[in-house]
């Protein structure tokens, strides 16, 4: 059956979830009638055609446009939609209002290109429209439920009745890792959707498989990509860089990401977890301005080339969904020291990368500063440990990831037609 692919999306999220969106929309293309993407804001569709050029078959619709033409009732949504933000003694009832119209705009549409599935890739906060078919869904991650300060105050709230509500009502759920299902299984032991594990992938080009010579001529680099959240753990990575600096160790740590910027700055940030290392940095700027350099927001190129050069790519986060740097570092041939989280052991379990990954205990400093150590006394004439087989990173490609959809997705408009 030609399937036609509704997908919703309203919400804000991070680059990283933006790409993996892309990743399998661009696989899924070749697989389906149509794609249907419906944006909020304009410069997405702008941003999606771009990065998905060449595609008949991907449909761009907007909930700015009710029937076509800009209406009292989507200007009402607009005004609405601020006015949440503006009024939080009436947030509650706002936000109901505001999701129930989203939804409506949903449906309108739905039914104008007779979609055959509703998928949303990023469901976090967003309502369960009631729909005549089935109705799909991404958890990336449940950070909110353990790390609040995360998100704007009264989110972590909103997004566990949105898991609770998709949980009873929704026809099919997708997770990342094992531990990702255990989490919607403590909210809800007997869900209504099957929920099933599909990781993330890489997209395998010849480029990323060059051997790189990471030679000691230059100040050896390590590698940090993560945003300036709590769970990110950017503050015991820091005290453990200024250990090394303190035993005399010579190396650069580069930090790169949303909000990493102003974790060497001297202006208090929102988050908690962000704020305390940034208040270490402060403190003992002296000791880390040689050794910490933070760029922010990084563009693809740059982040390849720090992937390429790096000598190993350092990931002390609290907690993942999946954790995409890991196997990106691996399709780079760099070795990475990581936290022993479940969804970073399944990735090397995949990939069978255990000669490729170091493990860290990132709530121990000297877990941290004895891995870095090993690294920088492990050759004095290269860090390179060769390619990474090609043939390990063929085990699950996003190829494999969009495959796996298409027999979900038939799978569950089989038992949504026999209901």
């Amino acid at each position: 059956m030609p399937y036609r692919i509704l997908i919703p999306d309203e919400i804000p999220y991070s680059s990283g979830v933006e790409n993996v969106a892309i990743a399998i929309v661009g696989e899924l293309l070749s697989k389906v009638e149509s794609v249907t993407w419906l944006v909020e804001d304009p410069k997405k569709s702008e941003k999606i055609k771009k990065r998905l050029p060449n595609s008949d078959n991907l449909k761009i619709a907007h909930f700015k446009n009710w029937n076509g033409s800009t209406s009292k009732k989507n200007n009402y949504l607009h005004h609405l939609k601020a006015g949440i933000k503006r009024l939080p003694l009436l947030r509650r009832g706002a936000e109901a209002v505001y999701r129930g119209l989203v939804d409506q705009r949903i449906a309108v549409i739905a039914a104008e290109i007779k979609a055959t599935h509703c998928w949303f890739h990023f469901l976090q906060g967003q309502s369960l429209p009631k729909l005549s078919i089935p109705v799909c869904g991404v958890i990336h991650d449940q950070n909110f439920r353990y790390f609040p300060e995360n998100i704007s105050r009264g989110k972590s709230r909103q997004f566990k009745s949105a898991v609770k509500q998709w949980l009873n009502g929704s026809d099919m759920l997708t997770v990342l890792s094992d531990i990702g299902r255990q989490e919607l299984l403590e909210i809800n032991p007997t869900p209504h959707p099957q929920i099933e594990i599909i990781p993330n992938a890489i997209k395998l080009t010849p480029s990323k498989h060059k051997a790189e010579k990471r030679c000691t001529t230059e100040t050896p680099t390590f590698l940090y990509p993560a945003a300036a959240l709590s769970h990110k753990n950017h503050h015991s990575l820091f005290r453990a860089v200024k250990r090394l600096g303190q035993m005399g160790y010579k190396f650069k740590l580069v930090i790169c990401g949303e909000g990493t910027r102003e974790l060497v700055g001297t202006r208090r940030v929102s988050n908690s977890g962000a704020e305390k290392a940034r208040a270490f940095y402060d403190a003992n700027r002296n000791y880390l301005n040689e050794f910490v350099e933070a760029i922010g927001h990084c563009k693809k190129e740059s982040l390849e080339n720090l992937y390429s050069s790096c000598v190993a790519v350092v990931l002390p986060s609290q907690y993942e969904g999946f954790g995409l740097p890991l196997v990106e570092a691996l399709s780079r041939s760099t070795p990475v020291i990581c936290n022993r989280l479940i969804p970073f052991k399944e990735q090397v379990e995949r990939y069978d990368a255990h000669d490729w990954v170091q493990w860290v205990n990132a709530n121990d400093v000297d877990s941290i500063v004895e891995a870095i150590e090993s690294k920088l006394n492990s050759d004095n004439k290269s860090f390179s440990q060769g390619v990474f087989p090609r043939e390990r990173l063929e085990a699950w490609t996003w190829v494999d990831v969009a495959e796996r959809y298409m027999q979900l997705f038939e799978e569950v408009h089989q038992k949504f037609r026999n209901s």
